[in-house]
């Protein structure tokens, strides 16, 4: 039966009425009881979850534990019924608002905090007392009744516990296989799958204090991985560096919750309970009055985060690439407010097709506001329809269709990124309206190459780079006033000796004589700006010149992760530390399912000698993509600067053979690097590793390895050879090799930076 089906169906003496909730356990309806003459509400189990005779049973094994709970604090278990096969439970409709809805506009004063606290704790510990730990306490499952009576709901994640012991074994209700609780206010021993006690309600009640008293959660991170990782590891920050009118005793209390370890925390609810009570002021609570002002708040739902979901393609197959660079000149353009977080298009994309909901999307971006919509081209006509949301209620707030020629699609795009920013009310400046109010007409076959440009780039392998070089090729051929089009052949030129091994000196010319063009034709163009601040880096040592143009691009477009990615390396080689880390978290903030970003985050720490911080962060975009070599290549790393070298090898394989072109050489090499390792230790690895490197200068056809003079240079750092170190890094020098501008950072050369020749090399880098 469908829930639709189920409205104005009686199931024994209850009349359903309306839906009123639903989740992974199943469905909760308003109804009425025809006997009694109530209202009741009924909790349907989704069928799956009962699909034999075993689950049916902890079915009804959950009616009768929770049935014993009667506590005001408590919703009332009435009954449990089983109709044409389907079993439900019938149990008191709470009426109010829950606390999540109360928390939208912010925390609660200190005093109605302790007011709803204590009722809070004093309900757990009444469930304790029957054996039944609730272990899904969070702000969507606690009710206000209009007479300030907080009641905490849906037990359907209950424990039952053989006797008061803390550490007695646990027997899972409803479904022993389920994943428990809700990850923002699971405690540590519930994310590693542990047996749990009345501590794992402590935990949780400590969370939900958290957020009544700082209006946020203890850990925010998304995605999920990455949350679990920050409870399990990270200390929450301090209560009272969010809320400065805190007392320092109730932070205490709540910190004393969220201890990591179960012995640290309260013992129990009670013991919380009487905690809560030394604090609690004779003054009335105010929670009449916080709950009038919250429901006043829900109509203005404020905007200041943006995504950009990736745009259905409506036309056929073969306008894949124009439904994607729709969406990537939408985010372009909203990208250019100052005044507006915008994720870039690396991260939405990885949105393509999914069947996630707006408020899950949101919170994994960590936005609150979602651009949905569609294009269509038929002929020279192009239409955008585009929806704005708000994503944390999942509320469609503005939807407008759009359509012109192809030759004014460029005006189009700015109308929609203008509509949007005019409904959310940000504060444009002069110059970024005329940006979007600007625009020439664009040859529509000048277009279509430049995106079909975009879309090959974005692919990120070399036979998709040369593709893409072509199509910028062929845009600049139909029109050479295309500015946009040049900054994306500097861009794909910047890139081709990553993905190609071609020969950077190839290729530099070429890239920044078309960021140079690009900037002729528009010098307001952040993305060209953002090319020529790395090839005046990474080609021209141009390092003052490279910082100004980094900080012109992002002044241009602060949303541009690009620019705070390049410009987080460019200050990690010049030995700035803290800045790059910040330029790494601003790249991450924008683009935070970005593999490339992560490795460059994580490679950042590394050379701020932050092993740790620089492994989590390479974990994370090796998780995002187990392929991208660089990631494995700079774990390496991380792993010899902390002095694991069996992991370091292991990475190094795996990063080498990922990047080789002929994989079963590769694999060939490092089966001779370890079996090296084996026989005489590390320095019998490195001796093998630097011979292969020098047979390969010999012989091009050799390959899994970097061979190049910078890294033959490093070699010979590690196992002692300075001299030999300094004649090869002589040699990167000369050839302008582009790695070499790391030298003044990299750990390897720890012991050769005394050296006057080493002063002599980073005079002669301009560093």
């Amino acid at each position: 039966m469908t829930s639709s089906a189920h409205i104005g169906a009686t199931f024994g003496h209850y009349r359903i009425l309306e839906q009123v909730g639903a989740g992974g356990m199943g469905e909760v309806f308003r109804a009425y009881d025809e006997r009694l003459e109530r209202e009741v509400a009924l909790k349907f189990v989704s069928a799956a979850r009962l699909a034999d005779e075993g689950a049916r049973k902890r079915f009804r094994r959950e009616a009768l534990i929770l049935s014993r709970l009667n506590h005001p604090n408590l919703a009332t278990i009435y009954d449990f019924d089983s109709q044409a096969g389907v079993d439900f439970l019938v149990m008191e409709l709470v009426p109010g608002m829950s606390l999540s809805a109360m928390l939208a506009a912010g925390p609660l004063a200190e005093n109605d905090t302790l007011h709803l606290g204590l009722q809070l704790a004093d309900g757990v510990a009444a469930a304790h007392a029957q054996g039944v730990i609730h272990r899904d306490l969070k702000p969507g499952n606690l009710h206000i009744t209009p007479d300030n009576r907080l009641k905490i709901l849906d037990f359907g994640l209950a424990k039952l516990y053989e006797s008061a012991s803390p550490t007695a074994s646990a027997e899972c209700l409803t479904d022993p296989l389920a994943a428990c609780g809700t990850v923002p206010y699971a405690s540590p021993e519930q994310l590693l799958g542990e047996i749990v006690d009345v501590r794992t309600d402590v935990y949780a009640m400590g969370a939900v204090l958290y957020e009544m008293t700082t209006g946020r959660r203890p850990f925010t991170a998304v995605p999920s991985w990455r949350l679990s990782n920050d409870i399990l590891y990270r200390i929450p920050d301090p209560p009272r560096a969010l809320n400065a009118q805190l007392s320092p005793e109730l932070e205490r209390i709540v910190l004393r919750c969220l201890e990591k370890q179960p012995d640290h925390r309260y013992q129990s609810a009670r013991e919380l309970e009487e905690a809560l009570k030394r604090l609690r002021s004779p003054a009335q609570s105010n929670i009449s009055q916080v709950r009038r002002a919250r429901r006043r708040h829900p109509g203005k739902k404020r905007i200041c985060s943006l995504a950009v979901l990736p745009l259905v393609n409506l036309g056929g197959s073969d306008d894949d690439y124009f439904a994607d660079g729709m969406t990537e000149a939408l985010i372009a353009n909203l990208a250019q407010i100052g005044a507006l977080r915008v994720i870039s298009r690396t991260s939405v994309m990885r949105y393509k097709g999914t069947d996630k909901s707006a408020p899950q999307i949101a919170r994994e971006l960590e936005v609150d506001g979602l651009v949905e919509g569609s294009t269509l081209r038929a002929g020279n006509r192009v239409r955008i329809t585009a929806e704005l949301i708000h994503a944390p209620t999942d509320t469609h707030l503005w939807a407008k269709i759009y359509e012109r020629d192809f030759n004014n699609v460029l005006k189009l795009q700015r109308k929609v990124a203008q509509a949007i920013a005019d409904e959310i009310q940000i504060r444009l400046t002069p110059k970024e309206r005329q940006r979007l109010t600007g625009g020439r007409p664009i040859n529509p076959e000048a277009y279509e190459a430049y995106l079909k440009g975009r879309y090959y780039w974005n692919k990120r392998t070399g036979p998709d780079i040369r593709r893409a070089i072509q199509y910028f090729e062929q845009a600049v051929a139909i029109d050479p006033n295309y500015a946009a089009a040049y900054a994306g052949l500097s861009d794909a030129y910047h890139v081709l000796w990553v993905y190609t091994g071609v020969a950077p000196t190839e290729v530099y010319l070429k890239a920044k004589t078309s960021a140079l063009k690009a900037l002729e034709i528009d010098s307001s163009l952040a993305e060209a700006r953002t090319s020529l601040a790395a090839i005046k880096a990474d080609d021209d040592w141009d390092f003052a010149g490279a910082e100004s143009e980094f900080r012109r691009a992002i002044v241009l477009n602060p949303n541009y992760p690009t620019a705070h990615q390049w410009f987080a390396q460019y200050l990690a080689y010049v030995g700035r530390f803290d800045e790059a880390i910040a330029e790494a978290q601003k790249a991450q903030k924008l683009d935070p399912l970005s593999p490339i970003i992560h490795t460059v985050s994580g490679d950042t720490y590394l050379r701020a000698r932050q092993y740790d911080r620089a492994i989590v962060e390479l974990q994370k975009a090796i998780e995002i993509d187990p392929n991208f070599s660089l990631a494995h290549s700079k774990l390496r790393d991380a792993y010899l600067g902390k002095g694991q070298f069996p992991e370091a090898m292991a990475e190094g394989r795996t990063a080498a053979v990922l990047a080789a072109s002929n994989r079963e050489q590769a694999v060939q090499s490092a089966t001779e690097l370890e079996e090296a390792y084996l026989r005489s230790g590390e320095d019998g690895y490195w001796r093998k590793r630097l011979e292969l490197a020098m047979a390969a200068k010999e012989r091009p056809d050799m390959v899994g390895y970097d061979d190049s003079s910078y890294c033959i240079a490093s070699i010979c750092a590690r196992i002692g050879e300075k001299d030999q170190a300094f004649l090869w890094l002589e040699r990167a020098v000369e050839e302008r090799e582009v790695s070499v501008v790391y030298f003044r950072t990299a750990p390897e050369f720890d012991d050769l930076r005394s050296d006057l020749r080493a002063a002599e090399l980073v005079r002669r880098m301009g560093l």
